[in-house]
């Protein structure tokens, strides 16, 4: 029986994922279950600065980044040693799965991503920006977490060095793809992104009728192709989500003045997972 291979002196268990930015383990220092992520390079600069807050509960939504460091012993990315990131441990499906999993109430769907949505714009004004969100990289503690109402599933893989190639494609800004730097506002059309999609009642079951365009307007602002036209931070998008949620009933009043814009958001949509399959199956997260 080989002996258990130690990073940073994390005893490594049981992979749970693998993709550009580097393995992710089960890990295990001084009784605690943990994420272990082993990176491809290390982090210096800005990604540096970014693990120090993240070492902060800035948000329930946000994983708590618990360590991270450079084992030099471990040469498996390079002579100079492997760096690694450390966090909570979730044991719970991903954001895309539990989306999978069941028919869902569209309504319950955006609330989710409304909580979600304000830990990554709590993030923005931290100085943090994501570069990759996506339903996978979005987890729940626990799978009981997944099935109450009142659990939150929080947001990983920041930190990482760079965009990874294997990043979501059909989430990426249309201004990445020209080499510009991912921001915030790259950040918000992703997450518009991936909050559409899991309301197109393909990718989902939907439950409780068609979304309203009180929640498609917001989300097709987000995914302006110029920056500057889209919502001013990720709160503001937020909070026009959560006040459509209590709108309902209003809405739903005006749905057939609004159909002819709900199939331009539709069709939008359609581009979208067009691109995202053209490009290739990509690493659905983490885990």
């Amino acid at each position: 029986m080989s002996e258990a291979r130690t990073i940073g002196g994390y005893t490594l268990g049981e992979r749970l994922g693998e993709g550009h930015g580097g393995s992710v383990h089960a890990a295990e220092k001084d009784g605690e279950a943990v994420a272990l992520r082993l990176l491809g390079e290390r982090l210096d600069g800005p990604r540096a600065r970014e693990a120090r807050i993240l070492a902060r509960r800035i948000h329930p939504c946000v994983a708590r980044l618990l360590d991270s460091g450079l084992d030099e012993a471990c040469t498996d990315h390079g002579e100079a040693g492997t760096a690694y990131l450390v966090t909570e441990l979730c044991t719970g499906p991903s954001l895309d799965a539990w989306l999978r999993a069941k028919p869902r109430d569209w309504r319950a769907i955006v609330s989710v991503f409304v909580d979600v949505g304000e830990g990554l714009a709590v993030a923005h004004v931290r100085g943090l920006t994501h570069r990759n969100f996506k339903a996978g990289n979005v987890l729940f503690a626990t799978e009981a977490d997944a099935e109450d109402e009142d659990a939150r599933p929080r947001i990983v893989d920041f930190a990482l060095p760079h965009i990874p190639e294997d990043a979501a494609p059909g989430h990426l800004a249309p201004e990445l793809g020209s080499g510009k730097p991912a921001t915030a506002a790259s950040d918000q059309y992703a997450y518009a992104s991936a909050l559409l999609q899991a309301l197109d009642g393909k990718t989902t079951r939907l439950t409780g009728g068609k979304p309203t365009d009180a929640i498609l307007d917001p989300l097709m602002r987000a995914l302006a192709t110029n920056p500057g036209k889209r919502w001013g931070d990720l709160h503001d998008l937020v909070a026009k989500l959560r006040r459509a949620i209590g709108e309902e009933t209003e809405v739903v009043a005006k749905e057939d003045e609004a159909a002819p814009n709900r199939r331009r958001v539709w069709l939008l949509l359609g581009l979208l997972i067009a691109a995202a399959t053209m490009a290739g199956g990509a690493f659905a997260g983490w885990y």
